[in-house]
C-alpha cells in the first residue's frame, strides 16, 4: 500500500469498531472501500468486513492506517 489516510480514534472501542468508523469515512470520503489496514504492533492479525488489519511497529497507539492495498 502506497498511499493511505491516518485515522486517530481515542474512544477507546473495540478493535472492529474502530476498524468500520474509520473505514465508512474513508469511503465518503474517497469513493472506495478500503481492503488493507494496519494498527499498532501487537495488534493480532484479523480480517474486519472484508479489511485486512495486521498489527505493525510503524503505527502510533490508537491510530490505523487504511487504504487499498493493490494485488
Amino acid at each position: 500500500m502506497k498511499t493511505g489516510m491516518l485515522w486517530f480514534d481515542g474512544s477507546g472501542k473495540p478493535l472492529i469498531e474502530q476498524v468500520r468508523a474509520a473505514a465508512d469515512y474513508y469511503q465518503r470520503k474517497y469513493g472506495a472501500k478500503p481492503n488493507r489496514a494496519f494498527a499498532p504492533a501487537g495488534t493480532e492479525s484479523t480480517t474486519v468486513d472484508g479489511i485486512q488489519v495486521t498489527g505493525d511497529k510503524s503505527v502510533l497507539p490508537k491510530h490505523l492506517w487504511l487504504g487499498v492495498e493493490e494485488k
